[in-house]
């Protein structure tokens, strides 16, 4: 069964923690743009422990994709972002013409385990989802009505537009709403993230989308080194 048919997070298969994909055998070439102040080349970044507040998407779609997420593919919560080529991890970055002297174009290096995936589009924040979602989210709590309602009448599902939440918050926010299981399978329905992505493996040799985001998490950490073409280009 491939992922990308598949809507329904528990329909996709336990990819495990213990055996994502092995960075001796990844054949791909990723970068990512970092400030040259910060920069340690070839210095070992850790899997990070706490979560990230999304810069890029809103809160809630941030919290749906985390609930929608299926079983050991990368948390964006817990991610780093790396792009096919070293132009699109500065636009990435977003890095303007004046700054390129201030950011380094590295390379990176996994020394052990991770698990990764692409999107067709070259940054998250302009995923259909950004924008469907909470207009889906919206009308299933009633559009106006909810807006317009009282305070005490909106605690219920205000939760779900504070930042990162944990998958089962979102589960017992969602579950508190009236009718939770039509609300919850009209989310899963209308929600292209995860179908959209694609799963890399060792035996991707290239990428289905030269442009796309990739994001993924390194349970043994990262490296970043320098590419040597941006140093000439530098």
């Amino acid at each position: 069964m491939r992922h990308r048919d598949l809507k329904n997070p528990s329909d996709v298969p336990d990819r495990g923690h213990a055996q994502p994909v092995h960075a001796q055998l990844m054949k791909l070439v990723l970068y990512r743009a970092v400030p040259t102040a910060g920069f340690r080349d070839g210095v070992l970044k850790p899997h990070p422990v706490t979560r990230r507040v999304p810069s890029n998407v809103p809160c809630v779609v941030d919290n749906l994709w985390e609930w929608l997420r299926p079983q050991n593919y990368p948390s964006r919560r817990h991610a780093a972002y790396a792009s096919p080529t070293p132009e699109l991890a500065l636009q990435g970055a977003s890095v303007r013409p004046s700054q390129r002297s201030q950011y380094v174009v590295a390379r990176v290096q996994f020394p052990g385990r991770f698990a990764m995936v692409q999107l067709a589009v070259a940054d998250a924040r302009f995923h259909s989802d950004v924008k469907a979602l909470p207009r889906m989210l919206l009308e299933l709590l009633g559009a106006a009505s909810w807006i317009d309602a009282p305070l005490q009448a909106k605690r219920v599902a205000a939760p779900l537009y504070a930042p990162a939440l944990a998958r089962e918050e979102t589960e017992a926010v969602l579950d508190e709403l009236p009718d939770a299981s039509r609300v919850k399978e009209a989310l899963r329905t209308a929600s292209r993230f995860w179908t959209d992505a694609q799963w890399l493996t060792d035996e991707d040799g290239t990428l289905h989308h030269p442009e796309g985001e990739l994001f993924f998490e390194a349970f043994d950490g990262y490296r970043l080194t320098q590419d040597p073409s941006s140093m000439a280009s530098a």
